[in-house]
This record gives structure tokens, C-alpha cells and sequence, in this order.
């Protein structure tokens, strides 16, 4: 069984993730692919989410799954020895407000869990049971945003995962928000295709 099947269910990501040759980054085409999918279907495309005119903006600009730094040198692949950073792009056409700041960095905290997941074959697919938040600097109109996520923790059981953003200012370089964000995984989740010929209430 393909623990990742439902993740591949998702539909294809429309504008602004849908050419993966554009996203830089060590993953291939393919993974690149899954993740700007996984992203478009949890963000509602069209804008049904949560700051949905916002957040559907976040464009994907570079991904990366890497060997830990400090992890051991034996050729070891498993999720507790691997980490991965995901980086976005997003333009702010008004003042952001803090219930925004935290929908966008739950977007991005949830990518680096999933990218990693893309690599290593697990979903990570979950439930917040926690997020620590910064706000440092606000968010003004007219910035360009960069957001950078990264994997902190992959449960070798699935039972915790915890992954970490930050916001900038992309033209200063100023860090505008951070979090720490634990997840708690859920297991057998419906997929796209298994909802597809249910009766709608």
C-alpha cells in the first residue's frame, strides 16, 4: 500500500504553482508536482479557505529535503535523520492582520512536514495540538513576503511531528513573524476520489 495515495489524489495545482519547473530545489518534478498539489487542496483553491484571497497567493519559489546536519553518517533515509525547507513568495496589497499572519504560517509549517513526507513516504496529514507565535515587525502594504518553512521533528512512529516558519520583509530582509507548530497525525483520511460520488448535504 502507498502511504502517500490520498496525497496523490489531490488535483493538479492551479495558477500560481502549476509549472513545478519553476520551483528550485533538489526534488524532482514529480515531487515538486505533489507538493504544489497538496498545497492548492489544502488552501481551497479559488479561495474557500480561511484568508483564502491571501493565502492563494503563496507561490511556491524553492524546496529542499536534506540530510540533518547532525544526524548520523550511515546511510540512514528515515524521517528522523532528513530535514526539509520550503520557501514561498507572497505580495501583500494591504495591511495583514494577525489571524492572517497565523493562516499563512500554518500553510507553510504544514509544506515543510509534507515535503519531507513526499520524500520519505509519509503523510503528515494532521491536527494542530500547538503553536507557538512571534509577531516581531507588521506586515505593510506593498511588501513582498518570504516565507521559509522547515521541518523540525518526523515521528519514526507517526505519532508527533513539529516543524518551524518565518516571515520576512523580502526588500529588508527583516524577520516579520515566527512559530513553532506541533502537529498530531491522523490516519485514514478520505481522499478526493473517495468523496467524489457522495451526496452533498
Amino acid at each position: 500500500m502507498d502511504p502517500l495515495a490520498r496525497l496523490r489524489s489531490f488535483p493538479k495545482a492551479p495558477s500560481p504553482n502549476d509549472d513545478p519547473a519553476s520551483i528550485r530545489g533538489n526534488l524532482n518534478l514529480e515531487l515538486k508536482q505533489l507538493n504544489a498539489n497538496i498545497l492548492a487542496y489544502h488552501v481551497g483553491a479559488g479561495g474557500r479557505a480561511f484568508a483564502g484571497d491571501v493565502i492563494n497567493g503563496l507561490k511556491i519559489v524553492e524546496i529542499n529535503v536534506r540530510k540533518k546536519r547532525y544526524a548520523p553518517q550511515e546511510d540512514s533515509q528515515g524521517p528522523d535523520d532528513m530535514e526539509a525547507e520550503i520557501i514561498y513568495m507572497l505580495n501583500v496589497h494591504g495591511g495583514m492582520s494577525g489571524g492572517c499572519f497565523v493562516a499563512i504560517l500554518d500553510i507553510v509549517t504544514f509544506s515543510a512536514l509534507f515535503a519531507l513526507g513526499s520524500v520519505v513516504n509519509v503523510d503528515p496529514s494532521g491536527v494542530s495540538t500547538n503553536m507557538d507565535i512571534r509577531w516581531h515587525r507588521p506586515a505593510t502594504p506593498g511588501m513582498t513576503l518570504t516565507l521559509v518553512g522547515s521541518s523540525v521533528l518526523m515521528s519514526q512512529k507517526g505519532r508527533n511531528f513539529t516543524s518551524r516558519a518565518e516571515m520576512y520583509d523580502k526588500k529588508s530582509g527583516k524577520l516579520l513573524a515566527s512559530v513553532t507548530h506541533s502537529v498530531a497525525p491522523l490516519q485514514n483520511l478520505p481522499s478526493p476520489l473517495d468523496q467524489k460520488d457522495k451526496p452533498k448535504l
